[in-house]
C-alpha cells in the first residue's frame, strides 16, 4: 500500500502511523482535525482502509449521526479496491437492505469474493443464499459445501446447520455419524464462547469458579457395581452383599487411540463428494482452498475426463501436477503411466519413470511393477 501522509499545517506532510491513523479514526468525531485527515486518506489517496473506516463510523454512529446512505457509500469505494472486509459488509448490507436497494444477487456476490479471500462468515452466508434460495431455487448441495467450508474453520454457525442438514438428509443423503460429530463440535464451541448465531461474534465466558481437588478426583473416578448372586432355594447361607468400589478412570489403550485417529482421516477424506467438489469448482474455477494433495488430484481427473467439469487437458494437467509435487501419490502414478503411454501427453519414457519412482518409493505395488516394465523393455531393445 502506498505510504500514508497527515497534514500538519498549510505546507507541511508527514507520513502517518498506523496507530495514529487507528486513534483518530476510533476516538476523535467527525467533522475536525480526524475528520479531514481521514477523509483526506479516503479521497485523496484512494486509501481503502481509511473508506472502510469511515463506512464503520457511519454504519455505528462513532462520533457522527448515524447514516447507512454515506456508510454504504465509502464501504462501496473500499470494496470496489478488494477490501474483504468491505466486501463482506455491502453483502450484509444488500441482504438486509441498508441505505441502498435489497439485492440478492448483489448480496451474494459480495459474499463470493470476501469468501475467495478466505472470509469464514461470508462462506457462511452463500450457504444461507443457497439453503434458503434467497436468489433462485434453493441448492441444498451446494449450501452443504459452503457450510462445511466454514465448519471445517470452526465457524460454529456453520457446524450447527451442517448437522441439523446431516441428521435429517435434507435434500442430501442423511449422515448420522457426521452429523453428531458436527453437532458436538458446535455445542462444545457454544460452551467455550458466548456465541450469537446472528453475527458470529465469540466473546470470552466468564469465570468459572475452580472445583476443589476433591470434585477433581470424584470427576476423574467411576463407579463400578459389581453384581450380587441372586438368592437359591437350596443355600443355606446368605452371600454377603459386595459394596461399591470406586475405581479410577483408565486412559484408552494405544490400539484404540489408534483406530479413533484412522476413523477421523477416514471421515475427512469423505467428506467432499464429488458433486460438491464439481459445485465448488464451478464457482471457483482457480480452487484457492483447494490445498489438499488427493482433493487437487481428484479435480484434475475431472477436468481431464470432462465429469461434471468442461474437459481441459491442460488444466487437469495443472492440477495433476500440482498434487503430485505435494506428494499424492496417486497423482504420481497417474503422471507416470500418462507419459508413458502417451495419454493425453507426448509420450516420454524417461519423465515416466521419474514420476513412477517417486510413486515406488512411496511404496505403490503398481508403480513398482511399471518401473519393472519399463526396465524390461530398455533390456528387451538393447538386446534387438
Amino acid at each position: 500500500m502506498n505510504p500514508i501522509y497527515i497534514k500538519i499545517s498549510s505546507s507541511v506532510t508527514r507520513p502517518a502511523s498506523p496507530i495514529l491513523i487507528l486513534l483518530i479514526t476510533l476516538f476523535l468525531p467527525l467533522p475536525g482535525l480526524a475528520g479531514d485527515a481521514i477523509v483526506e486518506l479516503a479521497t485523496s489517496q484512494n486509501d481503502p482502509t481509511a473508506q472502510f473506516f469511515l463506512g464503520q463510523r457511519y454504519a455505528a454512529g462513532f462520533g457522527v449521526k448515524k447514516d447507512p446512505i454515506r456508510a454504504a457509500k465509502w464501504y462501496m469505494k473500499a470494496a470496489k479496491q478488494g477490501h474483504v472486509k468491505a466486501l463482506y459488509e455491502m453483502g450484509q448490507i444488500y441482504n438486509k437492505g441498508m441505505g441502498v436497494r435489497k439485492d440478492f444477487q448483489s448480496a451474494y456476490e459480495c459474499f463470493l469474493k470476501a469468501a475467495q479471500k478466505g472470509h469464514v462468515q461470508a462462506m457462511y452466508e452463500i450457504g444461507n443464499h443457497y439453503y434458503s434460495g434467497l436468489d433462485g431455487p434453493a441448492d441444498t448441495e451446494r449450501a452443504t459445501f459452503w457450510y462445511r467450508m466454514a465448519a471445517e474453520k470452526n465457524h460454529t454457525g456453520s457446524q450447527q446447520q451442517l448437522g441439523k442438514i446431516l441428521n435429517v438428509g435434507i435434500g442430501i443423503d442423511a449422515n448420522k455419524a457426521e452429523s453428531k460429530k458436527w453437532l458436538s463440535l458446535a455445542n462444545q464451541s457454544k460452551k467455550n464462547t458466548d456465541y450469537n448465531p446472528n453475527t458470529a461474534i465469540f466473546t470470552k465466558p466468564a469465570s468459572k469458579p475452580v472445583k476443589s481437588n476433591v470434585d477433581k478426583k470424584q470427576s476423574r473416578s467411576k463407579i463400578v457395581i459389581k453384581s450380587v448372586p441372586a438368592k437359591t432355594a437350596t443355600s443355606k447361607k446368605r452371600e454377603p452383599v459386595k459394596i461399591a468400589k470406586v475405581t479410577p478412570q483408565k486412559s484408552k489403550p494405544k490400539a484404540a487411540r489408534k483406530v479413533v485417529k484412522k476413523n477421523k482421516s477416514k471421515s475427512t477424506q469423505d467428506a467432499f463428494p464429488e458433486a460438491q467438489l464439481i459445485s465448488y469448482m464451478k464457482d471457483f474455477p482457480s480452487g484457492p482452498d483447494i490445498i489438499k494433495p488427493e482433493l487437487q488430484f481428484r479435480v484434475g481427473m475431472l477436468y481431464l475426463k470432462g465429469k461434471g467439469l468442461p474437459q481441459n487437458t491442460l488444466i487437469a494437467l495443472n492440477w495433476i501436477e500440482k498434487a503430485a509435487d505435494n506428494k499424492s501419490v496417486n497423482a504420481q502414478y497417474t503422471l507416470g503411466m500418462m507419459y508413458k503411454n502417451g495419454d493425453s501427453v507426448t509420450k516420454n519414457k524417461s519423465t515416466a519413470r521419474r514420476w513412477l519412482k517417486k510413486a515406488a518409493r512411496r511404496g505403490l505395488d503398481s508403480a513398482i511393477r511399471e518401473l519393472d516394465l519399463l526396465k524390461a523393455e530398455n533390456t528387451y531393445s538393447s538386446n534387438e
